[in-house]
C-alpha cells in the first residue's frame, strides 16, 4: 500500500549515472488520468522509458470503467480538473463503488495550495506531484510509495525475469506462484525422462518436455525453454533422447533454479497490493466462474486475469479443494485440468 502522507512528491536526489537511471520502474503498471494529449504523451513517453507499462484514461469516467474491469495496477496518476469526471470524484468512487481502498491513486495537478493538497487527501487520494512534473520525483515517489517490487535482474544468462512479469501485467503474486510450481516441475522432470527412456516412452518424453518447455518460456527461463524445446524436436525426429542430453538438462536446470530461488525469495519480501473484496453474490460469483472457464476452453492466457478476479472478489466462498487444485493446475498452464476444477464449482455452486 501507498505509504507516503499526502503531500508534495519528494525532492529528486542529486543527478545520477544515465545508465543506472534508466528502467527504474521495470513492470510497474501504471493508468494515467489525463484530459489533455500533450500531457498524456509526455506522461506516457517517460515513464516507458522507465520501464512501465502505462495506459490512458482521458478522464475519470474512463478510468472508472477500466478498473472496473482490471483492478490490477500498481498506481493511478490522476488529474485533478477534467471534463466528464474530474479526478477528486473519480478517486471518491473507486474508494466507494469499487472498493479499491489500497490502490494508489495520486494526484497530478498544477494547483499546489494547502487547500487543494487537503481537498485530495479529502477524496481518498494518498499523494501529490505539480504538473509539470520532475520524473526523478515521481520516480522516487512511485518506487518507495506503492507494494510494487522491481523483480531484480538475473544474473544468469537465459532467464529473464522482468519480461514475464510484464507479460503477466505485473501481477507478482501469480509469477511468484508459478516460480513455485515451476521449480517442482523442473527438479522432477530429469527422473521422468530417464524413466521414459528405460519404457522406451518417447512419445511421452516429448509430451513431457513440450509442456515443460511452454511453461519455462512463459516463465522467462529461455535458455531452459530452448534446451527442452530441442530435446523435443530431436525425440520427434526419430533422434532419440540420450542419458547425456538428460544429464546435461539436469545441471542447468540446477544452475537455474538456484536464481529462481533468489527470485521467489526477492518477490516475497513485497507485499501483495489487494483490494477490499465485494459483497458475496452468487449470480456474479457464477458469472466470474463461467468467463473463467469458456477463457480455459480456448487455452487463453486472459484466464490467468480471470483467475485472480475470482481469487480477489469470490476466493472466500469457493470450495477451497477445488479452488487450491484449480489454482495448481493454473500454476502448470494445465488448461484443460484447470476446466475441469472451474465447471465442480460451477456445479457446486448451483446446488
Amino acid at each position: 500500500t501507498l505509504s507516503l502522507p499526502l503531500a508534495q512528491a519528494p525532492a529528486a536526489s542529486a543527478a545520477s549515472d544515465p545508465q543506472q537511471a534508466q528502467r527504474r520502474l521495470d513492470g510497474m503498471r501504471l493508468l494515467v488520468v489525463e484530459d489533455n494529449p500533450n500531457n498524456q504523451q509526455i506522461a506516457q513517453e517517460l515513464l516507458q522509458d522507465e520501464g512501465a507499462s502505462v495506459t490512458l484514461a482521458g478522464n475519470g469516467r474512463l478510468a472508472l470503467d477500466l478498473l472496473a474491469v482490471d483492478p490490477h495496477w500498481d498506481a493511478v496518476l490522476m488529474d485533478v480538473q477534467m471534463p466528464v469526471l474530474d479526478g477528486l470524484s473519480a478517486t471518491r468512487l473507486i474508494r466507494s463503488e469499487l472498493g479499491l481502498d489500497k490502490l494508489p491513486v495520486i494526484a497530478m495537478t498544477a494547483n499546489a495550495m494547502p487547500e487543494d493538497r487537503l481537498a485530495c487527501l479529502d477524496a481518498g487520494m494518498n499523494a501529490h506531484i505539480g504538473k509539470p512534473f520532475d520524473l526523478d520525483a515521481l520516480v522516487a515517489l512511485l518506487r518507495g510509495g506503492t507494494a510494487w517490487r522491481a523483480v531484480p535482474a538475473s544474473p544468469a544468462p537465459g532467464l529473464d525475469p522482468q519480461g514475464a512479469l510484464q507479460r503477466m501485467m505485473g501481477n507478482a503474486d501469480l509469477y511468484r506462484r508459478m516460480l513455485r510450481s515451476f521449480s517442482g516441475q523442473a527438479e522432477a522432470l530429469p527422473a521422468q525422462l530417464r524413466a521414459h527412456l528405460v519404457d522406451e516412452g518417447f512419445a511421452e518424453a516429448a509430451a513431457a518436455l513440450h509442456g515443460f518447455k511452454g511453461l519455462a518460456a512463459t516463465l522467462g527461463a529461455n535458455a531452459l525453454a530452448a534446451r527442452a524445446g530441442a530435446l523435443e524436436r530431436g525425440l520427434k525426429s526419430g533422434a532419440g533422447l540420450t542419458p547425456a542430453a538428460v544429464a546435461a538438462l539436469e545441471q542447468q536446470i540446477g544452475a537455474d533454479l538456484q536464481t529462481l530461488s533468489a527470485l521467489v525469495l526477492a518477490l516475497d519480501e513485497a507485499p501483495a497490493m489487494s483490494a477490499t473484496a465485494a459483497p458475496v453474490d452468487a449470480a456474479q460469483r457464477q458469472q466470474a466462474l463461467r468467463q473463467l472457464a469458456r477463457l480455459l476452453g480456448r487455452s487463453d492466457m486472459a484466464a490467468l486475469d480471470a483467475l485472480e478476479h475470482l481469487r480477489r472478489e469470490h476466493g472466500a466462498n469457493l470450495p477451497p479443494e477445488h479452488f487450491e487444485a484449480l489454482d495448481e493446475a493454473m500454476a502448470q498452464l494445465d488448461f484443460g485440468c484447470a476446466l475441469q476444477y472451474c465447471e465442480a464449482m460451477m456445479s457446486e455452486s448451483h446446488q
